[in-house]
């Protein structure tokens, strides 16, 4: 019976773990590369507002603070990579930026738990690496896209969140 039990406690405290390593932890100073501008930009008390939907010429060098819509109302132009399903709780947007001067390594950092995706050309571009953390106050995840000058489309998906913080920044 103490054995019973004591699995079952196991079982219950992994499966509550599980949420927070998912994301890892260990704070800011811990992310997988350089974030030192986006979490500058996150924890700056002005950002640019952005509505769902907007189109903006090219991505501003500071944070936008971006007002999502239920999942259920976004049109994405390229079906989102990430959870899919019926969730009245998540959220979305598409934001368009008409232009990314220089081809390169770009990072797009979230406040907040959701799903990014970087579209050109109408199809979705691969990342090429990722970091998360659970514990860091402003900044949950960023995603690193090769990107080539030209027409960009952020597509966020499955966000927790009615309004985020969003970050485009070409890594130098």
């Amino acid at each position: 019976m103490i054995a019973l039990r004591a699995a079952i406690t196991m079982a219950v405290l992994l499966q509550a773990a599980a949420p927070l390593s998912a994301a890892g932890t260990g704070g800011c100073e811990s992310f997988e590369f350089p974030l030192a501008a986006e979490l500058e930009w996150m924890r700056r008390e002005t950002a640019t507002p952005v509505a769902a939907g907007a189109t903006l010429r090219a991505p501003p060098a500071e944070a936008m603070t971006v007002t999502l819509l239920p999942m259920a109302v976004v049109t994405f132009p390229v079906p989102p990579e990430g959870r899919k399903g019926e969730d009245a709780t998540l959220h979305g947007a598409v934001i368009q930026f008409e232009s990314i001067a220089a081809p390169g390594l770009y990072q797009i950092a979230l406040s907040h738990k959701g799903w990014i995706d970087a579209v050109q050309d109408g199809v979705t571009v691969k990342s090429t690496a990722h970091t998360g953390k659970s514990d860091c106050e402003g900044l949950r995840k960023a995603i690193r896209f090769e990107l080539k000058s030209g027409p960009l489309t952020v597509q966020l998906s499955s966000v927790h969140a009615p309004q985020v913080r969003l970050t485009v920044r070409k890594v130098d």
